[in-house]
């Protein structure tokens, strides 16, 4: 009967246009900014049970690294203004999305500073290869 079912499946028109597909998304690509600080790459990482939080300029690939004494958006955003104050506000910040990032907090700092915030690909951790890959 198993194998009854199985062949009805495959061989039902509507049954194959509803079936879950399991192909991974492609990776979004970013290209690296016209100038320093225009768009920068942010993401948060831990070693030996202390957070970080790594940025990457697109453009040169220079990179900060931060400790976060407390993860929550608000140690985010007050890191992320000391940047700014030395480095300039950037147009765009690239993350994966991680929930300091969701927060209302950090969605209000970045429509109030007009910083465009894109998050990487959802299908693909590596998605934010600036600062994915310079942590490793």
């Amino acid at each position: 009967m198993k194998s009854e079912i199985k062949q009805m499946v495959e061989t039902c028109e509507a049954c194959q246009e509803m079936a879950a597909r399991s192909t991974k998304l492609p990776i979004k690509q970013n290209d690296d900014g016209d100038k320093p600080w225009s768009k920068i790459g942010m993401d948060l990482f831990d070693i030996k049970g202390r957070q970080y939080l790594v940025t990457v300029d697109y453009y040169s690939n220079y990179i900060e690294v931060d400790y976060l004494s407390n993860v929550i958006s608000a140690a985010v955003v007050n890191i992320l203004k000391k940047q700014f104050a030395r480095f300039g506000i950037p147009v765009t910040i690239i993350s994966d999305g991680g929930p300091q990032i969701t927060a209302r907090e950090f969605q209000q700092f970045t429509k109030t500073w007009g910083i465009n915030h894109v998050t990487s690909s959802p299908q693909h951790q590596r998605a934010n290869d600036k600062a994915a890959v310079k942590v490793i």
